[in-house]
């Protein structure tokens, strides 16, 4: 059945299954009748619905302990605090290695707001869910409250779970292997100097970045054709036609807060510009960019890098570099790739391809070729070599190494900072971290990798209670501004956390410095008024430049045109996917990959597409849907009873039971779930 069949006999647009069926509105959680959405009838029992309001009732009634450090109020709040009155005050949101200018409301000293900073030129003063509602998780009554040390038994306090880390880095020293401290992406500079100090001064405890997800490809095709190991940040306000093919810019993406504003500015005509920028989609999943394409193909993960590989033939002739992709091309999907090339070569110097994270180095490179073959790739222009995602160089290599060196017998120490590998490490990972001699966790949560397999764990800290800066791609400094004091009484931020290990261990290290505030305001001592940052939130580029050690070096190409390494792009791996059913695993919206699954707010938000809460969802075809038996025609009414059915999908790495969901748009064969449910 075509997804064309699915529509109402008098013209109306529908809004699912069960309204082109006929069926009444599902009834919710503002229905009067009292309907099978309401909270009488849900399977959340009493005591489960005060956990969740828990959290929001703390928000109301923490108690108001302001950070000991002098804060300093934004430009546009109260100078002065006014007893009853909110205050704001600056402070910069990372999401994983994107930083957002975060402006923050708090009334007597207690956090009751997320906003966006308007000095910030990332976001420009607008949020994102995942930003707002990090304010709940602050008061999230589930976090880890006291440190544990399992070895000899129960909580213990904070000084002697520091030691008992400090004498595993120790043993590892003398023993001749390594302790490892595994972190998530940041964009850091003071996180990632302080690191580097602290390797240095003890050669034994080595920093490995392992992202929850690791996506490498672009990374990987950066460094072989542009010299750059990094992922670069495209400007969609700078370009006239857009062509996704499997990314999801303006949806789960990381940098979807930024390039939903870019590509909104070219939405908008007015005299001055008449013209409104085009969106072209390739996908296999409906998501949120194919849902506002202006063409949306849908196309099977096995044509998704020959789509990329017949546009580059198209566009750049002789010269292309994946020919071996668009030789995998069916008629189809050639057509359909002709035309977005032929909308590309309309918008010669304004035109983007983006490729999708997970796609292979290959087909980054393949779309690195289109872009330059277009001219969108040089200062100034859409995609701009100088604008370096911090941090964003390749992750596989050092992770794997990692591995290695574990099933060696190399690793004595195993810690991980703010990272849940039990929950979303690769299965070689899971099984050889098992062989190191002690596990410690640092972590808000006691999540599967504290809870099961750390002998040690320690509570990290929330981004509202902890000092810190950030850099962006554009190289706009921020500071990372406290606004409450530990929930935790006594234990200090996650780096504070570090450093006390490393003191214990080298009483050397970082001599001159007792907090990680400290080391924070040490590094930002001459880059301009103190105060005036904080109040701005952001520094200038005078102060930038007058501050070394605020600034952070990539690899990222000197201003002019980009010089595209064919020959290195050739020698690049594609990805080897078959056709038949697939299961593909993505990030979800609101929960990206499950680091934020406590919060009731995320799991409140519909789902932009589905408009499913709460739940996990196997994301399907009405085709699919009739081939797997899970629906008895291609009618309206039998279509809609799929809906809910519970199905297992099982791979080579496990299984899972999940619901069915019959969604139009979806390629056939093609059974999509997100993360962020696993538990």
């Amino acid at each position: 059945m075509s997804d064309r069949s699915l529509h109402t006999d008098n013209g109306k647009t529908w809004q699912s299954l069960e309204q082109l069926a006929g069926d009444r509105p599902a009834t919710g959680e503002f229905s009067s009748g009292g309907g099978a959405g309401t909270l009488a009838d849900s399977s959340i029992s009493r005591r489960g619905f005060m956990g969740i309001m828990s959290a929001s009732m703390a928000l109301t009634a923490a108690a108001c302990r302001r950070p000991i450090q002098k804060l300093v109020p934004a430009v546009e709040s109260q100078q002065i605090s006014i007893p009853g009155l909110p205050v704001d005050y600056t402070s910069v949101y990372q999401q994983q290695n994107v930083a957002y200018g975060a402006l923050v409301k708090s009334r007597e000293g207690r956090p009751i707001k997320v906003k966006g900073n308007n000095l910030h030129p990332v976001n420009s003063g607008k949020t994102s869910a995942a930003m707002q509602a990090s304010l709940l998780s602050l008061y999230d009554p589930d976090r880890m409250r006291r440190p544990r040390v399992r070895m000899g038994g129960g909580a213990t306090s904070y000084n002697n779970s520091v030691q008992k880390i400090a004498e595993a880095v120790s043993a590892a020293q003398d023993a001749g292997k390594n302790a490892v401290v595994v972190v998530n992406e940041h964009c850091s500079p003071s996180y990632d100097a302080m690191m580097t100090e602290i390797s240095t001064a003890i050669p034994a405890m080595q920093f490995v970045t392992m992202p929850a997800i690791i996506a490498d490809g672009e990374a990987q095709a950066n460094n072989a054709v542009l010299g750059i190991n990094g992922e670069i940040v495209p400007d969609l306000g700078k370009a006239r036609v857009i062509v996704c093919v499997d990314a999801d810019p303006l949806g789960s993406d990381k940098l979807a807060l930024y390039h939903t504003a870019g590509y909104s500015a070219n939405r908008k005509p007015t005299n001055a510009a008449p013209m409104m920028s085009t969106l072209i989609a390739a996908e296999a999943q409906y998501s949120l960019t194919g849902a506002n394409a202006d063409v949306r193909n849908k196309l099977h993960p096995s044509q998704i890098e020959a789509y990329l590989g017949v546009i580059e033939m198209t566009v750049v002739g002789g010269s292309a570099i994946g020919v071996d992709l668009a030789a995998k091309a069916d008629s189809n999907t050639s057509s359909l790739a002709k035309r977005a090339a032929e909308a590309l070569m309309t918008a010669r110097g304004e035109a983007i391809v983006m490729a999708g994270r997970h796609l292979s180095a290959k087909a980054h490179a393949v779309a690195l070729s289109i872009n330059d073959a277009l001219g969108s790739i040089g200062a100034g222009k859409p995609i701009d070599p100088s604008r370096v995602l911090p941090f964003s160089g390749e992750s596989c290599s050092s992770v794997q190494t990692l591995i290695e060196d574990l099933n060696r017998g190399m690793v004595h120490a195993l810690i991980f900072c703010d990272v849940n590998p039990e929950y979303n490490g690769s299965r070689a990972f899971k099984d050889a971290m098992l062989k190191a001699d002690v596990r410690a966790s640092i972590s808000l949560y006691e999540d599967e990798t504290a809870s099961r397999l750390c002998d040690i764990s320690i509570p990290g800290s929330h981004w509202l209670e902890s000092w810190g800066d950030a850099v962006s791609f554009d190289g706009t400094m921020s500071v990372q501004q406290p606004l409450i004091a530990p929930m935790n009484d006594g234990i200090g931020s996650t780096q504070d956390t570090l450093m006390a290990i490393a003191k214990t261990v080298n009483s050397e290290v970082m001599a001159g410095y007792e907090s990680y505030y400290e080391y924070v305001v040490g590094r930002w001592a001459s880059a301009g008024d103190w105060n005036k940052i904080l109040q701005d939130g952001v520094a200038s580029a005078n102060a930038r430049e007058a501050e070394p050690n605020t600034e952070i070096t990539t690899s990222a190409m000197p201003v002019g045109a980009a010089s595209v390494n064919r020959a290195a792009a050739m020698a690049l791996d594609g990805s080897d996917i078959s056709a038949g059913t697939l299961v593909m695993i993505t990030p979800a919206i609101g929960l990206y990959d499950g680091a934020q699954s406590n919060n009731a707010w995320l799991q409140e938000m519909p789902d932009p597409v589905t408009k499913v809460t709460w739940d996990n969802l196997a994301m399907m075809s009405a085709s699919t849907a009739l081939g797997l038996g899970l629906a008895e025609s291609n009618e309206p009414k039998k279509l809609a009873k799929a809906n809910g059915k519970m199905v297992t999908v099982s791979t080579k790495s496990g299984s899972i039971d999940v619901p069915v969901w019959v969604q139009p748009g979806m390629a056939d064969d093609v059974v999509s779930i997100a993360l962020g449910y696993g538990r």
